[in-house]
């Protein structure tokens, strides 16, 4: 069981009460109403719908806290605005699931590792599919320290099976490149 929908659902709840705080009733109940944060709709909601609620609250936050609003509307919201910026750059949504990205990093290390330890005539077409794909999610998801571990890894198998490694190698440099430029 993942931890992000309790964790989302009281950032939600700590949101409706810096509004609640810092609006009259009348203005907070509909600000409320209108994203959708009540409590029986939050209650319901996936971790996919808890994300995006999260992506429009920071974007709303970010929106009022630099236009000047401090004396009666969001004031003292950068820390919390900041908190909810570094759990959101956690996770990420794919196929309407949260996954948090340092997980899948570290779970495609850990596998791209395994897979490359095969002995040689296991490293057919398959194993390249699963290596390439644990590649994909380490260049993108993966810290500094996975990058420089893949790399030594794939340099240190490519004279073992020069031909299948030097393959993935190439897919490895594309997938850095892929991601620099995003």
């Amino acid at each position: 069981m993942t931890t992000f929908a309790p964790l989302m659902q009281k950032i939600v709840n700590d949101y409706k009460l810096l509004i609640r705080k810092s609006m009259p009733t009348s203005q907070s109940s509909v600000k409320i109403k209108e994203l959708g944060i009540k409590r029986k709709l939050l209650k319901a909601m996936n971790e996919a719908q808890l994300y995006k609620i999260g992506a429009i609250i920071l974007k709303e936050l970010e929106q009022n806290i630099h236009v000047g609003k401090c004396s009666s509307y969001y004031c003292g919201a950068e820390e919390f605005a900041e908190h909810l910026k570094k759990i959101l750059n956690s996770y990420c949504v794919e196929n309407n699931q949260v996954v948090n990205t340092a997980q899948k990093a570290s779970y495609s290390m850990l596998e791209a590792i395994q897979l490359m330890a095969l002995p040689e005539e296991k490293l057919n077409a398959a194993t390249a599919i699963k290596l390439n794909q644990c590649v994909y999610n380490v260049t993108k998801y993966g810290d500094k320290e996975q990058l420089q571990i893949l790399t030594e890894a794939i340099k240190a198998h490519k004279q073992r099976a020069t031909i299948f490694f030097c393959k993935l190698w190439e897919n490895f440099v594309a997938s850095l490149n892929g991601s620099a430029s995003a």
